[in-house]
């Protein structure tokens, strides 16, 4: 859709493309990027590369969580949870085609960029996997924190954070993207409860009717315990 000049974002534009019902595409404009390769690729050609670099990339982070973190374990148990831990996300991403394991893989090596005190190439990494999906940025946090001999970075974290801005709402001021509907739109309801991922906002709001709480009161109430829960697992 996007590679045709058509508005990715309106959930009519894809059906029209796909010629079914779709999900929405509910990334940043910038992320058009790492697809828009693909599109020139048939979709068979496309499907096999696709799942081929992902389960390579949780055989390199199996191996790469071995070798790091767990020296001399056993691999089988590590492959059993790599697929099925986590209630089966890294499956459920394998079925569904999503991004997660892409996410994981940069968000490992920044780390491990980071524990090694290479902070210029764990920022560029932070970055890139907010792209995608902005919440990674969180971690760019970790440039305050001192380790070792290295002190708190401020302005790299600045840095890193415009640049995450510069890259998500940039291309939204510029042809043709300005005309497309926002990418955030189609982003559900946080405080819906979903069969497999309710919201943490959803099941506070839940939690408060559940003590007695009238709605409205609950759903004023949640955003500012919703609030309190981020900062405390910050």
């Amino acid at each position: 859709a996007a590679s045709s000049g058509r508005d990715p974002y309106r959930l009519d534009v894809l059906a029209s493309v796909a010629g079914r019902t779709l999900p929405p595409f509910l990334y940043p404009p910038v992320a058009l990027a790492l697809f828009l390769p693909l599109s020139r690729l048939d979709l068979s050609t496309v499907a096999a590369l696709w799942i081929g670099i992902k389960i390579l990339l949780v055989a390199g982070l199996v191996a790469f969580w071995r070798r790091w973190f767990v020296p001399g374990a056993s691999l089988l148990p590590l492959c059993l949870v790599a697929v099925f831990g986590w209630n089966q996300s890294g499956l459920c991403d394998l079925r569904n085609g999503n991004i997660a394991w892409i996410e994981c893989a940069l968000l490992w090596t920044a780390f491990t960029c980071f524990a090694t005190g290479r902070r210029t190439a764990f920022a560029a990494l932070v970055v890139a996997c907010a792209c995608i999906k902005i919440t990674p940025a969180v971690f760019l946090l970790l440039l305050l924190v001192p380790v070792e001999r290295a002190r708190p970075e401020p302005g790299r974290f600045l840095a890193a954070l415009a640049v995450v801005a510069m890259l998500v709402a940039g291309p939204m001021l510029f042809e043709p993207v300005s005309h497309w509907q926002r990418f955030f739109v189609g982003i559900p309801d946080t405080t819906s409860l979903g069969a497999g991922n309710p919201g943490a906002p959803g099941l506070i709001a839940a939690l408060a009717r559940g003590a007695g709480l009238l709605a409205l009161d609950a759903a004023r109430w949640a955003p500012w315990a919703w609030s309190a829960y981020a900062l405390l697992v910050l």
